[in-house]
């Protein structure tokens, strides 16, 4: 017959006692610590808009997100177009436009 191995009780601690808190330990209250609770002033002009990106058709920020989406768009949709490709002309004929369409998008748009 196999004897059992003789398992040993864990020995629980009492529970640890508190230790006062010093006056360098005290936790950090929002109410009444020394924190910035008001908003900090800004400078504005007058009739200045407050928008952080104007929505002005020159802005070279919007331009840039703009370009950066339509170029992703490009890039997203270049594995589906190449798996419907039948032949090495079809696969060459969708790097060149591919192509055309990466360098035609990098130009810069000329409104009137």
């Amino acid at each position: 017959m196999a004897t059992k191995a003789n398992k040993t009780k864990s020995k629980r601690r009492p529970p640890a006692k508190s230790k006062p808190r010093t006056a360098r330990s005290k936790p950090l209250l929002a109410a009444i610590a020394p924190v910035r609770t008001t908003e900090p002033r800004r400078r504005t002009r007058k009739g200045a808009s407050h928008d952080v990106i104007s929505a002005h058709p020159y802005n070279p920020v919007l331009a840039m997100i703009g370009m950066m989406g339509r170029m992703m768009g490009i890039y997203a949709e270049l594995p589906a177009r190449l798996a419907q490709c039948r032949s090495p002309m079809h696969l060459w004929l969708e790097q060149a436009r591919f192509t055309q369409r990466v360098f035609s998008e990098c130009q810069p748009k000329v409104s009137g």
